[in-house]
């Protein structure tokens, strides 16, 4: 079968012939439709993530494969950037009759991250006002519009790429902030319009900060990431006083929760009302793929199998 290959940490992959998976214990081989590209691949290639698994090893934490007649959704599938992976059949999620397989990633990895933390962890309510960061990338764009979605009454979009962020103002935005002015913090508050009572955070770092002082008495922030590249964030004292810092961790949600949220995305994508940024490469083009992947893209980037 023809996969992207990984031959050695802190190299790129290429796309080479490869040996078809074995099933084994839990899991069956399934031919893949499309898989999700994402973040943590890179990172895994990189040598960051990961590195016990020996190599040459197929990369790719997500596919949409076709299972017993089925189309299904896979997560944490270990080896989906091939035309075959394995999936436990026990773990696979139904992706509705008419929807793309490119659609399905935005209720994924990207996606869910971004339901999960704002309708659960952080239980956003009917009327309050949202501040999303990193509102470009895959993850953002589903929060701008899951927040909405969900009944804020005021959704602040904010990154640093002007014209995604312009367009988000047609999906779930009533405002926008361009971040690394002079002063985020106030640029915040006054889009805010005096602050926000749920902040979503996949930055981290300054942002997250800026957020923090931008946030209500009260207020809920819900961190998921760090896309901003810092490790450590120098949280002042009196801007955490008095409100919840909150986390959420991919993956480590409740099944039926990630279920529910996986399905109740794909309704509203069906609908017209989500919608991700996505490019979609043939696998005998996933090197660029890769690229656009490491330039941090903002949207989603998916690889389509033309053997199925």
């Amino acid at each position: 079968m023809r996969a992207f290959v990984l031959r050695e940490y802190g190299t790129a992959p290429m796309v080479e012939e490869h040996d078809e998976p074995r099933a084994r214990a839990g899991l069956v081989a399934a031919p893949v439709l499309a898989a999700g590209v994402n973040p943590v691949d890179v990172a895994i290639a990189e040598g960051m993530l990961g590195t016990a698994e020996p190599v040459p090893r197929v990369l790719g934490n997500e596919a949409v494969v076709r299972l017993d007649g089925r189309v299904v959704y896979s997560q944490r599938t270990s080896g989906s950037f091939a035309e075959t992976t394995l999936v436990d059949p026990a773990g696979v999620l139904d992706v509705p009759d008419g929807v793309e397989p490119a659609t399905v990633f935005l209720a994924g990895i990207s996606g869910q991250p971004a339901w999960i933390p704002l309708e659960t962890t952080a239980g956003l309510r009917p009327g309050e006002t949202v501040l999303v960061l990193g509102a470009t990338g895959a993850a953002g764009q589903v929060a701008t519009q899951a927040a909405k979605l969900l009944g804020a009454g005021r959704v602040v979009a904010a990154g640093r790429h002007a014209k995604t962020l312009d367009s988000l103002l047609d999906r779930g935005a009533d405002e926008i902030v361009i971040l690394g002015g002079d002063d985020d913090a106030a640029a915040l508050l006054e889009a805010t319009r005096g602050g926000a009572d749920v902040v979503y955070d996949p930055l981290w770092g300054a942002p997250f900060v800026a957020a923090l002082k931008a946030t209500k008495p009260g207020g809920r922030t819900v961190t998921v990431g760090r896309s901003a590249g810092e490790l450590d964030a120098a949280v002042p004292v009196f801007a955490f006083l008095g409100k919840s810092m909150l986390t959420y961790r991919n993956g480590e949600a409740d099944p039926q929760v990630i279920g529910h949220a996986f399905r109740r995305m794909l309704r509203h994508a069906a609908a017209g009302e989500l919608a991700v940024d996505t490019t979609t490469f043939a696998l005998e083009h996933a090197a660029t793929a890769w690229a656009a992947q490491q330039a941090m893209p903002h949207g989603k980037i998916v690889l389509r199998m033309d053997n199925h």
